[in-house]
């Protein structure tokens, strides 16, 4: 039984319907561990936005991935698990409960919940209106025969989990970011490279000393397409703290952005 928990904000939707979040959890995570970290719940509340938090798949309950491609990950891609299928099983069942509007349903998530976004952007672009992954690249060749999607991706050039520059982890594949955003390039008819637009960096003295951000935007004519370029931090969902047991195994959290906000400011240009 595939589950997914849901945060309806307080307000009343409009009478169009609430835009819809998917947020997808990384691997061998869950919904309840990514929700209170994630941040996202406090912009849906304030914004009017339905964020639905669904479930991977495994066999130890509460550790689950997602079959978000060839390269990742575990029992989910081993077994073939149709995940596009149940996301968009998802939107149908959510617009019996809830009013929503089926024209604006996003994506997001961390590390394979990453990709998984992005697996569901290619192969399903008549029903995403945008996508945002954090930490984890695309594990397709390809999105044809998908696109254009606005897309926007957040990663460390030193995480140390899904390699920035691309690599192998055990067996997962980590495209190149810049691969990734090439075809995506392509796919929204964009320039070659981004330029930079802003940059921000770490308060000196601070447990961010030294972390760098940058906000790369191309120029696209069908869809647009930006990247949050960062140094310093790991593989840690940026604008929330982490243990110091848990830095050990992912590196260093940052808040030198803060991936909740930013996932907005990009969505809110879309709606």
């Amino acid at each position: 039984m595939r589950r997914f928990l849901v945060r309806v904000p307080p307000a009343d939707p409009p009478s169009s319907g609430a835009a819809v979040l998917l947020a997808y959890h990384g691997g061998g995570g869950n919904p309840e561990q990514y929700q209170p970290t994630a941040g996202l719940d406090a912009v849906a509340d304030r914004e009017g936005l339905v964020v639905v938090y669904p479930a991977g798949t495994g066999q130890v309950e509460g550790t689950f991935t997602w079959n978000a491609g060839p390269g990742c990950c575990g029992f989910a891609r081993d077994e073939g698990v149709d995940d596009v299928g149940f996301s968009l099983s998802i939107i149908r069942e959510l617009a019996k409960l809830h009013p929503i509007d089926t024209m604006r349903v996003f994506a997001t998530g961390h590390s394979n919940g990453s990709m998984m976004a992005y697996r569901l952007a290619a192969e399903a672009p008549g029903k995403v209106a945008g996508a945002v992954g954090v930490a984890g690249t695309m594990q397709l060749p390809t999105v044809t025969p998908g696109g254009p999607v606005p897309l926007l991706h957040i990663h460390s050039e030193d995480d140390p989990r899904a390699f920035y520059f691309g690599g192998v982890r055990e067996d997962r594949i980590h495209p190149p970011v810049s691969e990734m955003l090439e075809l995506w390039a392509s796919a929204n008819g964009c320039g070659a490279t981004g330029a930079e637009v802003e940059s921000k960096m770490g308060i000196p003295g601070s447990q961010d000393d030294g972390h760098t951000a940058r906000l790369l935007r191309w120029t696209c004519t069908s869809a647009p397409l930006e990247h949050w370029r960062l140094t310093g931090a790991g593989h840690s969902w940026p604008g929330h703290r982490i243990s110091a047991a848990r830095e050990l195994v992912v590196g260093p959290d940052t808040k030198v952005i803060s991936a909740a906000e930013e996932i907005w400011r990009f969505l809110q240009g879309l709606l």
